[in-house]
């Protein structure tokens, strides 16, 4: 913005005068004076370059919505929401959407929602995309009843009533609740119906041209939901939906591609992503540079170029892939302290992954960190309530090993993961299997006993009465086949550690 139109965007802001306008149902006026200058708000917005150009294009905007400019109110709520050189700030955002609404742009009411379900205020949000599926806001109804399945609104919702929804509006022909109709019969399905019917709606979708619904075949394809895994379908699926313009499936083909031992090409179709506007993609570039997974077409060096500076100028992101990678025994030159301090900062702000980077690294790596073992135990207390499952088992499992023998542990391990439900407990039962076999063998033979499976004595010992016991357990629990290769074998062990899991609530519960 030059400083001409800096100047004329100030007097603007603090002189000009404008007689109320009434708007239609997109915020529209008809006043054209308020039009005029809308336009030149809108202008000026475009061409802000810092801060101080932006201030002045919001007292733009500001007189406009005072003087009943909706769209103006709307463009407010938009550059508080998105931080666009101003700082970020969710309540300001929905009190300028509400504005908007209240000067008759009732579709900022979508907005409005968001921004309050952003802002933590989830009742508030219910209470708005009521309205907006009441007053008819195009497309409103699909997300109403998406939030719903994943519990957006507190207290307030209702799972049951969003898949109804979907489940109607499917039935009266609104393909765009298709797509999500089909994904919230793959989440929660408990059996092969839902997932078949998840698959047809998928299949007659994007035989009529769907590029979403194309796209998410691809990954049933891919992860083998409901069908047999293929990933040769999965990477023609993905290209087709590239085709058909679905840019953002390139990712998807890029790990299909992955997976299937295509470095090259996978690293061709991340490239095509990153060229598209994913900005994201980079990262995945960096990393698949530095562990070589691009194969033939890996360049180390270059991932690393792309990966230290971001991480030491403070992206969160590229801090917590190169603690990762560290920890993982990669080697490159980093600014240590400083990309823990980005990561720390993070994981103060909610972010779990940062969390689990910073205690992997510390466990990984102690002798780059002061301290290691202290540090582990705060950050464990620090981040417990984010750390994702695996992380926090994995890391509360160590320290228990930590400065014990493995005998000496067994106790503290039994009660740890007595107190353990779910995932966390197979999960944590893992990780013992990784770190100490007699350990893992001394709490199988707890919980078989509990199960009434096994009366030997709980030593620790794989005796030949333990090893009947588990493939009596395996056999009762449909995975004998696997079990009678031995059940210390890697994919043994991960089946009767969740055939345990499932059955402990009924033992313990």
């Amino acid at each position: 913005m030059s400083a001409r139109n800096l100047f004329v965007a100030s007097m603007l802001s603090a002189l000009i005068v404008f007689p109320s306008a009434e708007a239609n149902a997109a915020g529209e006026t008809t006043d054209a004076s308020l039009r005029s200058s809308y336009s030149a708000a809108e202008t000026a917005r475009e061409d802000a370059k810092t801060p101080a150009e932006m201030l002045a294009v919001i007292g733009q905007y500001e007189t406009l919505a005072a003087a009943g400019h909706a769209s103006s109110a709307l463009r407010l709520g938009d550059i508080y929401l998105q931080g666009t050189l101003v700082d970020q700030d969710l309540n300001k955002a929905a009190a300028n959407y509400q504005r908007a609404v209240d000067l008759g742009h009732t579709l900022a009411l979508s907005k409005l929602g968001r921004s309050l379900l952003d802002a933590g205020r989830p009742e508030e949000a219910f209470t708005v995309y009521e309205r907006a599926v009441r007053e008819g806001v195009p497309g409103v109804s699909i997300v109403w009843a998406k939030l719903h399945l994943r519990n957006a609104f507190g207290a307030k919702s209702d799972p049951a009533l969003g898949l109804s929804e979907l489940e109607r509006l499917w039935a009266e022909g609104e393909e765009q609740a298709g797509v999500a109709l089909a994904e919230a019969y793959r989440v929660g399905s408990d059996g092969d119906t839902e997932l078949k019917e998840s698959i047809q709606i998928l299949e007659r979708l994007a035989q009529g041209g769907d590029p979403l619904a194309t796209e998410k075949l691809a990954l049933y394809y891919r992860q083998g939901y409901g069908v047999e895994g293929d990933l040769g379908k999965a990477i023609s699926l993905y290209q087709e939906a590239v085709a058909k313009g679905r840019t953002s499936a390139l990712i998807g083909l890029g790990t299909t591609q992955l997976k299937a031992g295509d470095g090259p090409a996978a690293l061709a179709s991340f490239q095509k992503a990153q060229d598209a506007g994913f900005k994201d993609v980079g990262l995945r570039i960096a990393v698949g540079h530095i562990t070589k997974a691009f194969g033939s077409a890996s360049n180390v060096q270059a991932g690393i170029d792309v990966l230290r500076p971001a991480a030491e100028a403070g992206d969160a992101n590229y801090a917590k892939a190169a603690l990762d990678l560290l920890a993982d025994g990669k080697k490159f030159l980093l600014d240590i302290p400083k990309v823990m301090q980005t990561a720390e900062e993070a994981a103060a702000n909610g972010d779990g992954g940062a969390a689990s980077a910073l205690m992997k690294f510390a466990r990984q790596k102690p002798r780059l960190v002061d301290n290691p073992v202290e540090a582990r135990k705060q950050y464990l207390e620090k981040y417990r309530d984010i750390l994702p499952e695996r992380a926090l088992a994995t890391e509360e499992v160590a320290l228990v090993f930590e400065g014990r023998s493995s005998r000496a542990a067994r106790p503290e391990l039994s009660k740890l993961l007595g107190g353990y439900t779910g995932d966390t407990y197979q999960y944590g039962l893992q990780q013992v299997f990784f770190r100490d076999k007699e350990a893992y063998t001394y709490l199988v033979q707890q919980e078989l006993s509990k199960l009434g499976v096994y009366s030997g004595p709980v030593s620790g010992r794989l005796s030949s009465r333990t090893i009947r016991a588990i493939l009596r357990f395996c056999n009762s629990n449909g995975i004998y086949d696997e079990c009678i290769h031995g059940p210390m074998r890697g994919t043994a062990m991960r089946q009767i550690v969740d055939a345990i899991g499932r059955a402990r609530p009924a033992v313990d519960g």
